[in-house]
């Protein structure tokens, strides 16, 4: 039989696991608004020395000079940066947007160098009709003086050809000239390039970041061999020291979805509960908490404590909560069945309103 000593155990068990749910969501809470007042703070321009870290220009991981600003702000930087495009890149950007409906919310600008050394062949002349026989003793070769005459008065010397190729690629580079003593030089580059971006941002999972972020950027420059492989010969350089080339990187805050309270309730997220229930014939005050969520909260299991004029009884209950329009309604039938002090059992129906 229950007794009124198992009735006070149920209700202990029922608060503590309330308290529970109520500190696991107060903590959410503070969470989310600490992680809200540091974005404001990050948006004045007030950052932690971690936030300064990630926010610098390093040359070794490519980072920029990264600067959190508002959408108003940032449509401004967007507006100045794209000016930097051709017109046809412009519009098919605007096109983009309209018919997509994206908006950047962050963009930056970054001047890099590539210097490599290239080792190759070179070919000087064209390949002879007979065989070149050897030289008379006499003959001393080419001398500077000679190549000096070709260049100032071409008109008295043959035709020269020469190219330079390297030997792997399509070539990667290659110089040539019909005329190596005064003739037009070619260059014919055909670079392969492999962009790695690596975005850095503040754990919001960690109480008191905000929502800093920075941008690596690594442009490898090569080519691609006989098996499909690409082969790296050099990476790019971040230029720094002129002000009027020295990289930037822009963005709005932006926070991670799962350090934010979800419209739908997680599987354990208590609400409090109080309404009227009938049992046994008997109206009741009824009141409770849910304990166990499914299906983001639409339906939910709990434990209510019912007064009726003859005794009390504890319930446990579903109750469903219809999302509508974006948040659930704040009133909810439920069905259970009930335990009175004196052992005996009965279907519950109840209204509940939720106060939490």
């Amino acid at each position: 039989m229950l007794t009124p000593k198992h009735f006070m155990y149920a209700i202990y068990a029922l608060a503590g696991l309330t308290l529970v749910g109520v500190g696991a969501n107060a903590y959410q809470t503070y969470r989310i608004n600490t992680l809200s007042d540091t974005i404001q703070k990050q948006l004045r321009g007030e950052l932690s020395e971690a936030a300064r870290g990630i926010s610098q220009t390093r040359q070794d991981i490519k980072t920029l000079e990264s600067q959190m600003v508002t959408g108003r702000e940032l449509s401004s930087r967007i507006e100045n940066i794209l000016e930097g495009l051709d017109k046809s890149t412009r519009d098919s950007i605007e096109r983009f947007q309209a018919e997509t409906g994206a908006k950047i919310d962050s963009i930056s600008v970054r001047m890099t160098s590539i210097e490599a050394k290239l080792k190759g062949k070179a070919k000087v002349g064209t390949e002879p009709t007979t065989p070149i026989q050897p030289p008379p003793a006499s003959w001393q070769g080419i001398t500077n003086e000679d190549a000096a005459r070709c260049v100032s008065f071409p008109s008295f010397c043959d035709p020269l050809e020469f190219t330079w190729s390297t030997p792997y690629g399509k070539p990667l580079a290659s110089f040539f000239t019909d005329n190596f003593w005064g003739g037009d030089y070619t260059l014919e580059l055909k670079l392969e390039f492999k962009a790695i971006v690596i975005e850095y941002a503040e754990d919001q999972s960690s109480i008191g970041s905000g929502a800093v972020r920075n941008q690596g950027l690594h442009i490898l420059a090569g080519y691609t061999n006989e098996k499909g492989d690409f082969i790296p010969i050099a990476e790019d350089k971040l230029m720094q020291g002129n002000p009027n080339l020295d990289s930037r990187f822009f963005y709005t805050p932006k926070v991670d979805p799962q350090n934010i309270k979800l419209k739908k309730l997680r599987l354990f997220e208590p609400s409090l509960l109080v309404g009227i229930a009938y049992l046994d014939k008997l109206s009741a005050f009824s009141a409770g908490a849910s304990l166990l969520n499914l299906q983001g909260g639409d339906y939910r299991l709990g434990v209510q404590m019912a007064l009726t004029n003859k005794q009390p009884y504890l319930a446990g209950v579903v109750s469903y909560h219809p999302y509508v329009l974006g948040k659930h309604l704040n009133i909810s039938p439920a069905v259970g069945w009930a335990v009175g002090m004196d052992g005996s059992n009965t279907w519950v129906a109840g209204l509940y309103f939720q106060v939490w």
